[in-house]
């Protein structure tokens, strides 16, 4: 995978958290045209995107179907798990013997496998 042709990372993680949160708030779907994505991104990035830059980062995205593009690709991260505790009664053991966890961001899903209660 290409790294993004525009780096958001200079901007550092407030300006990043304040992007990601314009495009959350009024594009909730995680879809945008790309038009308004640039003027999104203008607003923050100094100097602002050349053309070049912005054909490339339009490559560079997932395409929604016609100028839409999906956005969270943009701002995507990681999540590492090394551990986690949840405690429940004996008769919710008893009545769900395993546990299965499901991590969700921008429809996207991933389910880790089912583990009994004790590991």
């Amino acid at each position: 995978e290409k790294d993004c042709p525009v780096d958001l990372y200079a901007l550092g993680m407030a300006k990043q958290a304040e992007i990601g949160e314009r495009l959350r708030r009024g594009f909730p779907n995680g879809t945008i045209h790309f038009d308004k994505l640039m003027r999104v991104m203008e607003a923050e990035l100094h100097p602002p995107p050349a053309r070049r830059k912005q054909d490339e980062l339009k490559r560079w995205l997932d395409p929604a179907g016609g100028t839409s593009y999906h956005w969270p690709m943009l701002l995507a991260f990681t999540v590492v798990l090394e551990r986690f505790s949840v405690t429940a009664g004996k008769e919710l053991r008893r009545a769900y013997p395993h546990l299965q966890v499901r991590v969700s961001f921008c429809h996207e899903e991933v389910w880790f496998r089912m583990v009994p209660w004790r590991l």
